[in-house]
């Protein structure tokens, strides 16, 4: 180890000088170096640079007088300069007048014409052209061409540095000789001695002190430690030995005590076991309730429903085989109204879930209320007193105007029914700040500019037990057969979907206020009217073209007599593959209408962009029956998309076909 320590620190004191010499010394020789080859190229360039101006005065007259004779005895002067090897007199029109070169240069070359005034730096030589002027006129230009010897003087000054250097070395690696044994000598005299302490646990040991500086003060600490862990360690063996009889007595008590406690982790683990098993049951149970209670209002409601589509049905059947058709329309109006009461239990389940097809828009929500008033007015009744306050400068938000109103209208009847004796109704608009507030059933809010709906009754208020369960899918306080409890679950996911948070304030007695935050939009101003829901069949004016995939068969027959009989070329296909297959082709398409859920590996949305990359401006129409973000319906369809949800009237579906095709028909 003794070894070990003293190679180890010798070996990085030695590095240290050494490498901290070798890096000054290098740096300062790249210094030296730079300096000098600046030096040399700029103080030959000024001589050279001077030469030809001496030069060029001498010639002038020469050159004025076309004495060619006298400017070569000019240029005969440079012999007395060695380093100039080579130079020539050019005329103003480019032509040689007089050279001169030195001997060993007698077959040099001189340039046809005269360069660019100034100078050029090669590798070994340096060439300048330099006008010649008389009266301020140029008359011709000097040439000059010089050695240019920098390699040679960095080969001198490199081997004058390395032997510099090499010598500062040897004089570095005898400093740290010296260093060594000043430094390192000491530090193994106590790396010794507290190897020995640890070998032989014998704190008696004490290092010989040799120096006053630093490493004595470090000796006599380290001595002074010895000392005063020999007198702790001699306490301590006391303190073990009383230790030790204690122990002994404590060792029959811990193995009483270990066994009681091998029995009481046992009890303890048998119970949790018991507990968790428990707890599992209840989840379980809390989970079965809960689905119980969805699936047996779903199938309460369907069956009713059902009930009803059937015995019209039925009855038509009747009717038709006892050639009685008068009363027929009564009972399709009864089957649809049982049809469409199912479709919007679907939409409700969707809207809950928040899987509904959306149609956001620009919406102006003091404008939409406006043209709802009249409605709700109507609707609460003489003994409600309605109150409207309407927020100027409102935001406008991005959703879906229709669900919208469903919502408004769903909480005004729900305010009309906690109010049976009459009270007051305030519908309020706003723009809100939701920074500071956490209270939400809701992931968390993403932003804080939301544009808010309040509607506040004076009714009957709601306990904190039905508070906790308002939002849960056919929980209803209504008697038997007055409601569905779908209201509340329908808005919680359509606001949720449309990016937006639902809050409940409620006090028994007193009153409930339900606030919608929809998040503010920013883009386009939102429409200053309301549209209408007027159905209008057009004509195809031209042969125009749809391509229709469904996988399901009744549906794409449906729609393909129906658009047959508007007069539309009509192209069916079962799935994504077939419906692309058609795309590829040279067959005229105006209109795509696909399902989005497709088998075979390609469904509506897939089949979209590949057709909008083989036809960009092809018109698309989406329809289905749950469309979570294949279809887009939450606000991101594309280019020329429009969606559609399934179960829809043909009569719609039409006159959308219609629209659309009359819009690329125009564009």
């Amino acid at each position: 180890m003794d070894d070990t320590v003293k190679r180890s620190i010798s070996r990085k004191l030695t590095m240290v000088v050494l490498t901290t010499t070798f890096t000054a010394l290098l740096v300062f020789a790249c210094a030296m170096l730079w300096y000098e080859v600046r030096g040399y190229q700029t103080t030959w360039i000024d001589d050279l640079t001077t030469q030809a101006d001496i030069l060029a005065r001498v010639s002038a007259p020469a050159l004025e007088f076309n004495d060619p004779k006298v400017a070569k005895e000019n240029l005969a002067q440079l012999k007395a300069r060695p380093n100039i090897l080579a130079a020539a007199i050019y005329t103003p029109d480019g032509t040689l007048f007089a050279t001169y070169t030195e001997a060993q240069e007698s077959n040099f070359v001189f340039p046809p014409h005269p360069g660019p005034q100034g100078h050029t730096i090669g590798t070994h030589h340096v060439t300048i052209f330099h006008p010649v002027k008389r009266n301020r006129e140029v008359v011709g230009t000097v040439y000059l061409r010089g050695r240019y010897e920098v390699l040679a003087r960095l080969g001198d000054y490199t081997t004058i540095l390395v032997v510099v250097m090499t010598a500062s070395l040897i004089v570095a690696a005898l400093i740290s000789n010296w260093l060594q044994a000043a430094i390192t000598t000491p530090i193994i005299a106590v790396t010794n001695v507290a190897r020995e302490v640890m070998r032989r646990r014998d704190f008696s040991l004490r290092v010989e002190k040799t120096t006053d500086d630093e490493i004595g003060v470090l000796v006599d600490a380290f001595n002074s430690m010895l000392r005063e862990v020999g007198e702790r360690a001699r306490a301590l063996e006391e303190s073990n030995d009383a230790l030790n009889h204690e122990m002994k007595e404590r060792i029959g008590a811990e193995q009483a005590l270990g066994q009681l406690n091998e029995t009481l982790e046992a009890r303890i683990a048998t119970r949790t076991a018991e507990l968790e098993h428990a707890h599992e049951q209840l989840h379980q149970a809390q989970k079965m309730e809960a689905v119980g209670q969805l699936t047996g209002g779903i199938a309460h409601d369907f069956n009713n429903l059902l009930a009803g589509m059937v015995g019209n049905i039925d009855m038509m059947k009747i009717r038709l085989s006892q050639g009685k058709t008068a009363d027929l329309p009564r009972y399709m109006e009864s089957a649809m109204s049982s049809i469409d009461r199912a479709a919007a239990l679907t939409h409700r389940l969707l809207a809950f879930s928040r899987r509904q097809t959306l149609d956001p828009k620009p919406t102006d929500i003091n404008l939409l209320i406006k043209s709802m008033e009249e409605l709700l007015k109507h609707t609460v009744g003489p003994a409600i007193d309605v109150n409207i306050v309407l927020c100027e400068g409102l935001w406008n938000t991005l959703c879906d105007p229709n669900q919208l109103e469903n919502a408004l209208l769903n909480l005004v009847i729900n305010a009309c029914d906690a109010m049976p004796e009459g009270g007051k109704l305030t519908i309020e608009t706003g723009n809100s700040d939701l920074k500071s507030w956490s209270g939400s059933k809701d992931a968390g809010v993403l932003q804080t500019e939301y544009v808010t709906v309040s509607v506040a009754d004076t009714g009957t208020g709601m306990s904190q037990e039905v508070l906790d369960r308002a939002f849960d899918p056919f929980f209803t306080t209504k008697p038997m057969g007055q409601g569905t409890g779908l209201g509340l679950s329908m808005i919680y996911g359509f606001v949720n979907q449309s990016g937006g948070h639902i809050r409940i304030n409620s006090e028994p007695d007193v009153g409930t206020t339900v606030r919608l935050h929809m998040p503010k939009y920013v883009g386009e101003p939102a429409s200053s009217e309301i549209e209408e829901d007027i159905v209008v069949v057009p004509r195809p004016n031209t042969a125009s073209t749809v391509l229709v995939v469904d996988d399901e068969i009744a549906i794409r027959l449906l729609i393909t007599e129906m658009l047959t009989d508007l007069g539309y070329a009509v192209i069916q296909a079962p799935d994504g593959p077939h419906g692309l297959r058609i795309l590829q082709s040279q067959q005229r398409i105006d209109l795509l209408v696909t399902d989005v859920g497709l088998p075979n590996g390609m469904n509506g949305r897939q089949l979209a962009d590949a057709a909008r990359a083989l036809r960009p401006e092809l018109r698309i129409l989406f329809i289905t029956g749950y469309a979570p973000t294949e279809s887009g319906g939450d606000g991101m369809l594309g280019y020329r998309m429009e969606v559609m949800t399934k179960p829809f009237k043909l009569e719609v579906f039409a006159a959308k076909v219609g629209r659309m095709i009359d819009a690329t028909t125009v564009a």
